[in-house]
């Protein structure tokens, strides 16, 4: 079921990211609901701007920018799901003290060093940590330091649009480097394609690979669970390294009294199989690979460098700015060529999600008679396995209720009012993970004699 699909579908229907795009150019503020959540401060959705809204039906497709914008590059390659590059890699920076700093391999600020550096561009818009109501913000770097001190991986809602309305008043010959996850990159994208200013005042945009947008109540939900009171954080790292993997890393937290250092793998919230406090427009989202950014970076989940505890990036090049900067630095960094089926497999579980099992959670939402955003993936009735159907299905009820269940258990000081919610349901999901696990197995197992009385 699809119509117009304006701004006031996105919200009514809880589609909204938080972004802010919608709110750019206006004298709209942003409100926080009682999950987390933004949304802009308004009942008059026709005073926002649906175009620049990346779950708008009113908006392109981000595929379809991102041919728009790299697609004729010299050298160019293009790929279905990767989308147009001129080079996909894996390394890390060569840096060991600044590394170690970095959530992954440190080449995300590397590279915006460099822009910075050799006048690419004049400043950085990125988030950074926050002594306010939000622990983490948008805003504007002036110089390697400010890059540096921004915020490692930031698993909480962030809204661009006070920045953008900064840039708008800005007359300078300034330029900027935006980074973001996917969709809001495709936002700024759908931004500089009405307003000229924009375009113009940002000549490079840098996305980060992304699971999905975790709202702020998940923060406090992981600080609650390692001890501390989920109103009084002060500082959280979502991922601090640890000596063993790139993927056990620390859940680290302070308070006005306390400080926790936790393994994550040790806290109901760091299974990220479970989809604690997840936006809704999430499971709607087929931008697997940043296609509307001119490098995009994440982490390398392949077992020849998940091992290494210092973290390792995977890059994707799409634009030749950053791909000179690779070249003229070289010897600043430990690069390897990637193909294109190790890129994919890099992102497995998000490739998975976004693209072969949206059709499904799209066929969910039809069935409900609900709206939803067109995507280029259409509504399907079954998925090749009935238990990815249930894990689905069950996905789909554990984010919904986590969001009620922790407001509830906010409100009452009482944590086990999340927990006794949600036990049952968890059990239920992990159940269809064994089960689905077990038959990859079993199916494994009976190619291999077949294979073996074959020869």
């Amino acid at each position: 079921m699809s119509t117009k699909g304006d701004i006031g579908d996105v919200i009514n229907n809880g589609f909204c990211i938080g972004c802010g795009s919608c709110q750019v150019g206006t004298s709209i503020g942003t409100v926080e609901n009682a999950y987390g959540m933004f949304l802009p401060n308004t009942q008059k959705y026709n005073d926002l701007n649906s175009a620049a809204c990346a779950f708008s039906n009113q908006s392109v497709n981000e595929r379809a920018i991102g041919k728009e914008l790299f697609s004729n590059a010299s050298k160019a390659i293009s790929h279905k799901y990767i989308g147009s590059y001129l080079g996909l890699y894996a390394g890390n920076i060569l840096d060991s003290e600044k590394r170690l700093k970095a959530t992954s391999g440190g080449i995300t600020k590397w590279i915006l060093s460099k822009l910075l550096e050799d006048r690419v561009v004049d400043a950085v818009i990125h988030v950074v940590r926050s002594d306010n109501d939000s622990l983490f913000i948008y805003d504007i770097a002036h110089s390697i330091d400010d890059v540096m001190n921004g915020s490692q991986s930031a698993y909480y809602t962030t809204n661009f649009s006070k920045v953008m309305n900064k840039l708008l008043d800005d007359t300078s010959d300034k330029t900027y480097a935006f980074v973001g996850v996917p969709c809001y990159c495709k936002s700024i994208r759908l931004l500089q394609k009405t307003n000229a200013h924009l375009k113009k005042k940002i000549k490079v945009v840098v996305g980060i690979l992304c699971g999905h947008m975790k709202t702020k109540n998940y923060a406090k939900y992981m600080a609650w669970e390692s001890g501390l009171k989920p109103d009084d954080i002060t500082y959280v790292n979502f991922r601090k390294k640890n000596n063993t993997s790139a993927s056990d890393y620390i859940f680290n937290a302070t308070s006005k009294t306390n400080e926790v250092s936790i393994p994550r793998n040790k806290l109901h919230g760091g299974n990220y199989n479970i989809p604690h406090m997840k936006y809704k427009a999430c499971d709607f989202c087929e931008d697997v690979f940043a296609y509307t950014a001119d490098v995009v970076l994440g982490d390398a989940w392949l077992p020849k460098y998940v091992s290494d505890p210092n973290g390792t990036n995977v890059v994707i090049v799409r634009s030749k700015h950053v791909l000179e900067l690779f070249q003229k630095y070289e010897s600043e960094l430990f690069l390897e060529s990637l193909n294109e089926e190790e890129m994919l497999k890099s992102q497995g579980s998000s490739y998975s999600h976004r693209i072969e099992e949206i059709g499904f959670r799209l066929h969910i939402e039809e069935e409900k008679g609900n709206w939803y955003p067109d995507k280029t993936i259409k509504p399907t009735p079954n998925l090749k396995d009935k238990t990815r159907e249930n894990i689905q299905r069950l996905r789909i009820e554990i984010r919904e209720v986590t969001h009620e269940k922790f407001a509830e258990a906010l409100e009452s000081d009482n944590i086990d009012v999340y927990h006794k919610a949600l036990r049952p349901m968890i059990l239920k999901l992990n159940s269809f993970y064994r089960g689905n696990s077990n038959r990859i197995v079993g199916k494994i197992k009976k190619l291999v004699r077949k294979v073996l009385v074959k020869s």
